[in-house]
């Protein structure tokens, strides 16, 4: 949602991969641009169109409550993401947070074979490699099917690898 063209680009991956689930997870802090009020209404209208399903962080309440409250509004299929709050996740040990003792779920990353893009265009199979230390391959090059592999985070993370 940072990118300035991310609406263009929303649309234009939907163009090229008209069958895939396309799920954005954010903290809804650029669903309110003070900067650009026009932004949001175009967002919006974006991830309408291209039916993108959001999830929203709830790591940060104030803003995760008018964030869902404003996507249900636009009619954009909505979901939260408590694990913050109910489980132990500390972004595979990268940031000291809340150990929670819910049991250990398998990551649905390695399970689905789901991948993540990066603001920079890079791919990386796991929603907690932010900094893009392990990409697999990037939107600007032909991307093909693949199985996704665990990578070094997985050891200090708290879903469990799938066999």
């Amino acid at each position: 949602l940072l990118h300035p063209s991310f609406e263009e680009m929303i649309i234009y991956a939907r163009g090229k991969l008209p069958g895939v689930w396309f799920l954005l997870a954010t903290n809804g802090l650029a669903l309110f641009d003070k900067r650009d009020p026009g932004r949001p209404a175009r967002l919006l209208a974006a991830l309408k169109e291209c039916d993108v399903s959001v999830y929203v962080s709830t790591h940060r309440p104030e803003v995760a409550g008018p964030a869902v409250e404003l996507l249900l509004r636009a009619g954009i299929k909505v979901g939260v993401n408590t694990a913050f709050v109910t489980s132990g996740f500390d972004w595979a040990g990268q940031v000291e947070w809340h150990g929670g003792a819910a049991p250990r779920s398998i990551c649905q990353y390695i399970a689905q074979g789901w991948a993540t893009v990066l603001q920079d265009g890079a791919i990386v199979n796991c929603c907690m490699d932010a900094h893009g230390l392990y990409p697999i391959g990037n939107v600007n090059d032909e991307v093909l099917p693949g199985r996704i592999d665990p990578i070094p985070l997985c050891t200090n993370c708290h879903l469990e690898v799938p066999r």
